[in-house]
């Protein structure tokens, strides 16, 4: 029987950090650790984890305490201390379903799968919404395959969370430093580059709570500021390694990423011109490959010329959706 590792980086965490670990500890799968990193946490978290322990003995529950370095710090912390042939991830606001990982881990198993994939749950206030990966799940795929579905956003997602991963392919791989927007995907893209394989489980076993708190929401700050940066650095590497299909693919995922944070400016007013014209510049290369691509939303082709002349009008765009199409809270 495989087993399994599940890292769960927590920073002031008090308010959900119990449902998170409770979920965990109703999974139908037994032969798992649990490790929970506290990354330097001044609230009550520890002291709730602490309880937590003591009232399920029977399960392996690692607290390791550290210094607050931010989230991919603490799950390399995670990784360095875990015992397991594969690891999953889980942030402390979110929870799993009971049989996540049987059902994860046993298309692994027998599909002698490096990674298993699954299909996420965006928990909002008043409803859920339910992000499927469009890829047969009795299909295996290698990495190249995998990294085109990330990139094209029509699978596998750049989420760490709904994933088991073998632990060996973390061997190489670079953790950064701070709390910053694309934290998952600088991780989860070194991995695929590895010889590695791919399943699909089509089924929504992760629930990605979305609240006021997350560095998605609530405009252009720090953690935009370090995620446009690394983007770039990740692209500059690209385009210097890669093929030309390749470089088209990550340019795709990217010019989502740069609009995301030129909404994220319009949100709280907190413009940076250089960065915008920028980000024009780059969208109006690839605007023929970006409204030819399939896997393209109407959304995303639409607002990508659009923002090649006005970046204004694009951040209207999207708050009348959001206000009219999308029932957010």
């Amino acid at each position: 029987m495989m087993t399994l590792s599940v890292i769960v980086p927590v920073y002031n965490g008090e308010k959900t950090i119990k449902r998170c670990l409770l979920s965990l500890l109703n999974q139908d799968y037994s032969n798992m650790e649990i490790l929970v990193i506290n990354d330097g946490s001044d609230d009550n978290t520890l002291a709730i984890v602490n309880k937590i322990s003591e009232e399920y003995p029977e399960r392996e529950i690692r607290i390791i305490n550290k210094r607050n370095q931010g989230l991919p710090q603490a799950r390399k912390t995670g990784v360095m201390f875990s015992n397991g042939d594969y690891i999953g991830f889980v942030d402390a606001d979110d929870w799993v379903e009971p049989e996540m990982y049987s059902c994860m881990l046993e298309r692994a198993f027998s599909l002698d799968l490096d990674i298993v994939s699954c299909d996420l749950s965006y928990d909002y206030k008043n409803h859920i919404d339910v992000h499927r990966q469009k890829m047969d799940e009795h299909t295996v795929y290698n990495n190249k395959e995998a990294i085109s579905a990330v990139n094209n956003r029509y699978g596998v997602f750049p989420n760490m969370c709904n994933k088991v991963i073998r632990k060996s392919l973390f061997e190489n791989v670079k953790f950064l430093h701070g709390n910053f927007c694309g934290e998952d995907y600088s991780i989860l893209i070194q991995i695929l580059q590895n010889k590695c394989n791919v399943g699909i489980v089509k089924k929504a076993l992760y629930h990605y709570v979305q609240n006021d708190g997350s560095m998605g929401v609530g405009g252009y700050g720090g953690a935009q500021e370090l995620g446009y940066h690394i983007y770039k650095r990740i692209l500059y590497q690209v385009h210097k390694s890669f093929d030309s299909v390749t470089i088209k693919e990550y340019d795709n995922y990217f010019v989502n990423e740069f609009m995301f944070f030129v909404l994220a400016m319009g949100y709280n007013k907190n413009y940076d011109i250089d960065k915008i014209r920028w980000i024009q510049k780059f969208i109006k290369k690839r605007i023929v490959h970006i409204i030819s691509n399939k896997h393209n939303t109407i959304l995303c082709k639409g607002t990508s010329v659009v923002m090649c002349f006005s970046y204004k009008l694009v951040i209207i765009i999207f708050n009348f959706y959001r206000k009219f199409f999308v029932k957010w809270n």
